[in-house]
Protein backbone atom coordinates (compact mmCIF):
# COMPACT_ATOMS: atom_id res chain seq x y z
CA UNK A 1 0.00 0.00 0.00
CA UNK A 2 1.60 3.34 -0.88
CA UNK A 3 -1.93 5.34 -0.02
CA UNK A 4 -4.50 5.15 2.79
CA UNK A 5 -7.09 8.15 2.28
CA UNK A 6 -9.92 8.41 3.84
CA UNK A 7 -13.54 8.36 2.30
CA UNK A 8 -17.18 9.87 3.37
CA UNK A 9 -20.06 8.54 1.84
CA UNK A 10 -21.50 11.28 -0.36
CA UNK A 11 -24.68 11.03 1.11
CA UNK A 12 -23.27 12.03 4.46
CA UNK A 13 -21.03 14.25 3.55
CA UNK A 14 -22.68 18.13 3.86
CA UNK A 15 -21.74 21.07 1.72
CA UNK A 16 -20.49 18.20 -0.80
CA UNK A 17 -20.06 19.90 -4.39
CA UNK A 18 -19.50 17.04 -7.17
CA UNK A 19 -15.85 16.69 -8.32
CA UNK A 20 -14.02 14.13 -9.73
CA UNK A 21 -12.12 12.67 -6.09
CA UNK A 22 -15.45 10.45 -5.63
CA UNK A 23 -15.08 8.62 -9.45
CA UNK A 24 -12.23 6.82 -7.80
CA UNK A 25 -13.20 4.89 -4.86
CA UNK A 26 -14.94 1.46 -5.85
CA UNK A 27 -15.33 -1.52 -4.11
CA UNK A 28 -12.16 -3.15 -5.14
CA UNK A 29 -9.73 -0.50 -3.33
CA UNK A 30 -12.15 0.76 -0.45
CA UNK A 31 -11.49 -1.20 3.19
CA UNK A 32 -15.05 -1.74 4.32
CA UNK A 33 -17.20 -0.40 1.25
CA UNK A 34 -20.80 -0.23 2.38
CA UNK A 35 -23.18 -0.25 -0.62
CA UNK A 36 -26.24 1.58 1.18
CA UNK A 37 -23.32 4.79 1.42
CA UNK A 38 -22.35 4.37 -1.91
CA UNK A 39 -20.36 6.32 -3.94
CA UNK A 40 -17.82 7.36 -1.43
CA UNK A 41 -15.71 10.73 -1.86
CA UNK A 42 -12.32 12.03 -0.23
CA UNK A 43 -12.69 13.66 2.79
CA UNK A 44 -9.16 15.22 2.77
CA UNK A 45 -7.23 13.10 4.96
CA UNK A 46 -4.55 10.65 3.87
CA UNK A 47 -1.20 8.91 4.60
CA UNK A 48 1.65 8.55 2.03
CA UNK A 49 4.30 6.26 2.07
CA UNK A 50 7.47 8.24 1.24
CA UNK A 51 8.53 6.25 -1.96
CA UNK A 52 5.56 7.77 -3.82
CA UNK A 53 7.40 10.90 -3.49
CA UNK A 54 10.49 10.13 -5.79
CA UNK A 55 8.66 10.44 -8.84
CA UNK A 56 6.30 13.16 -7.52
CA UNK A 57 6.71 15.86 -10.50
CA UNK A 58 8.84 19.15 -9.74
CA UNK A 59 7.21 22.16 -8.50
CA UNK A 60 3.44 22.36 -7.27
CA UNK A 61 1.57 19.43 -8.54
CA UNK A 62 -1.75 17.97 -7.50
CA UNK A 63 -1.61 15.32 -4.87
CA UNK A 64 -3.98 13.65 -7.40
CA UNK A 65 -1.27 12.79 -10.01
CA UNK A 66 0.37 10.71 -7.01
CA UNK A 67 -3.26 9.04 -5.85
CA UNK A 68 -3.87 7.81 -9.57
CA UNK A 69 -0.74 6.25 -9.82
CA UNK A 70 -0.92 4.34 -7.27
CA UNK A 71 -4.49 3.26 -8.02
CA UNK A 72 -3.00 1.95 -11.73
CA UNK A 73 -0.73 -0.08 -9.77
CA UNK A 74 -3.09 -1.31 -7.25
CA UNK A 75 -1.57 0.69 -4.39
CA UNK A 76 -4.19 2.97 -3.42
CA UNK A 77 -6.86 1.72 -1.08
CA UNK A 78 -9.69 3.69 1.31
CA UNK A 79 -11.28 3.65 4.62
CA UNK A 80 -14.59 4.70 5.09
CA UNK A 81 -15.22 7.94 7.68
CA UNK A 82 -18.15 7.06 9.70
CA UNK A 83 -18.67 10.35 11.57
CA UNK A 84 -19.98 13.69 10.72
CA UNK A 85 -18.21 15.71 7.66
CA UNK A 86 -18.94 18.78 6.29
CA UNK A 87 -17.24 20.92 3.57
CA UNK A 88 -15.08 23.44 4.79
CA UNK A 89 -12.92 25.14 2.23
CA UNK A 90 -14.56 28.54 1.92
CA UNK A 91 -15.68 30.80 4.71
CA UNK A 92 -19.62 30.12 3.54
CA UNK A 93 -18.67 26.77 4.13
CA UNK A 94 -17.44 27.20 7.42
CA UNK A 95 -20.32 29.50 8.05
CA UNK A 96 -22.70 27.16 7.53
CA UNK A 97 -21.04 24.35 9.54
CA UNK A 98 -20.77 26.71 12.41
CA UNK A 99 -24.67 27.13 12.19
CA UNK A 100 -25.37 23.44 11.33
CA UNK A 101 -22.96 22.57 14.06
CA UNK A 102 -24.98 25.05 16.74
CA UNK A 103 -28.19 23.90 15.67
CA UNK A 104 -27.67 20.21 16.58
CA UNK A 105 -26.21 21.05 20.20
CA UNK A 106 -29.61 23.23 20.81
CA UNK A 107 -31.04 19.67 20.19
CA UNK A 108 -28.34 17.24 21.25
CA UNK A 109 -25.69 19.19 24.07
CA UNK A 110 -24.12 15.38 23.96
Amino acid sequence: MDVLLLAQSRVNAVGYEPGEDHLFIKQDNNIGWNEREVPYIVAGIGILHPRILVTAPEGKFSVKILWQRALAQNRLFCVPHRGRWFQAGTLADIQQVETLLARVNRVDPG
